[in-house]
């Protein structure tokens, strides 16, 4: 009893210790990351570490959405693996451990890049609206609050 106890615990543990970590995002994470969100909205939102006006577009994007029972939020880290550690301490700091966060798993960003966009040249901040039935719309540069506003108002008349 006390050993299953243990390992309980264990699981437990280790289950919090990966809560609210950045995902690896691969060629394919795009494809799961649109079937994880069929038949709702989301914002696909870009960033990295070295990008000062991202850091605001994460929390503004993420208070925004969190009001929004229709609508999700996911965040993508667009820097290299071996920057990672930075990145997980951003997202931390950020208070955006409860977002759904991936990270680019490969030090080859340019395929990354093109897997999710491939006319986005990798300029940051960069997001896309995604509307339920996934039609999207891209943007780079900071995406503003009375433009996100104005984008989640739509989504009702559509």
């Amino acid at each position: 009893m006390k050993r299953a106890a243990t390992l309980c615990l264990l699981l437990i543990l280790a289950a919090t210790a990966t809560a609210g970590s950045l995902r690896p995002f691969d060629a394919g994470s795009l494809a799961s990351i649109r079937a994880a969100h069929d038949g709702r909205a989301f914002l696909l939102v870009l960033w990295s570490v070295h990008c000062a006006p991202c850091r605001d577009e994460l929390v503004r994007v993420r208070d925004a959405v969190a009001r929004r029972a229709d609508v999700a939020a996911v965040f993508v880290a667009t820097d290299p693996p071996a920057e990672h550690a930075d990145a997980e301490r951003l997202w931390t700091t950020l208070g955006m451990a409860g977002s759904e966060g991936w990270a680019f798993a490969d030090d080859y960003l340019e395929r990354l890049r093109w897997a999710i966009d491939p006319n986005w040249m990798g300029e940051l901040p960069r997001a896309y609206l995604y509307r339920a039935d996934h039609r999207r719309e891209g943007r780079s540069g900071r995406l503003e609050a009375a433009d996100l506003s104005t984008w989640l108002d739509s989504l009702a008349n559509h």
